[in-house]
């Protein structure tokens, strides 16, 4: 199965940390409108705790930066 994923991938993704990166933020961005909307829009609120995802959308950033690390140019510079 892992050799399936990898050739679909050489085929379809250049850079697959580039665009995990991409995703996870776009998630973690989408987490936290939809908790955004969910204090304005009632029917959300059944379906998705508004403080809850504004948590996870938080530890998701958070872990995002602290995997990231520093920028190639500070690495260099010092």
């Amino acid at each position: 199965m892992r050799k399936l994923i990898d050739a679909i991938a050489a085929h379809l993704i250049d850079d697959i940390h580039r665009a995990h990166t991409f995703l996870v933020t776009w998630l973690a961005l989408g987490l936290g409108v939809v908790a955004e909307a969910a204090e304005y829009l009632p029917f959300l609120r059944d379906y998705f705790d508004p403080t809850t995802l504004k948590w996870i959308a938080l530890a998701i950033f958070v872990a995002r930066i602290i995997k990231q690390g520093k920028p190639a140019e500070a690495k260099n510079a010092g």
